[in-house]
């Protein structure tokens, strides 16, 4: 199993082109306007220390074949984004204490970048786990991105 893993992370550092600082299971929003991506696409958030890599893995099943001729879930998706091309950067976090304690609320994240065309593109994600925890992936985030933070 942890050869398995070591191949992926390989991989995927050779995708984003550099050292995986942290990562964290998202899943996109409404509101991104990304052709790549669609709301509620489910992947991986790979942060390294100059790009964030988003990836989703093709999710074919015989049931969801049954709906759909054409499903946006069974492609996969990449999308890398270089830190020099994001121009904004903002996390949302449910202040009060009776809705976090009634209603799960994932910290919301919100980018806007110029994709290859230098189009301003928005994408809004939920992290739905990250193992060394969300303040930890938001601090290293931030720290990165720096004055870009709001």
């Amino acid at each position: 199993m942890s050869d398995e893993f070591d191949i992926l992370q390989k991989e995927l550092e050779a995708e984003a082109g550099g050292k995986i600082l942290n990562n964290a299971m998202v899943r996109i929003q409404a509101g991104t306007t990304s052709p790549e991506l669609s709301a509620d696409l489910q992947g991986l958030l790979v942060l390294t220390a100059e790009k964030l890599l988003f990836k989703h893995y093709a999710q074919d099943n015989w049931f969801s074949g049954m709906f759909s001729a054409k499903n946006s879930k069974g492609r996969e998706v990449s999308l890398v984004i270089d830190f020099s091309d994001i121009v904004s950067f903002k996390r949302y976090v449910e202040t009060s204490f009776f809705r976090r304690l009634f209603f799960r609320s994932e910290p919301f994240y919100s980018f806007e970048y110029r994709d290859k065309s230098k189009i301003l593109r928005t994408m809004h994600l939920t992290i739905s786990f990250c193992k060394t925890g969300d303040d930890s992936f938001y601090s290293q985030l931030s720290g990165s991105l720096g004055e870009k933070t709001g």
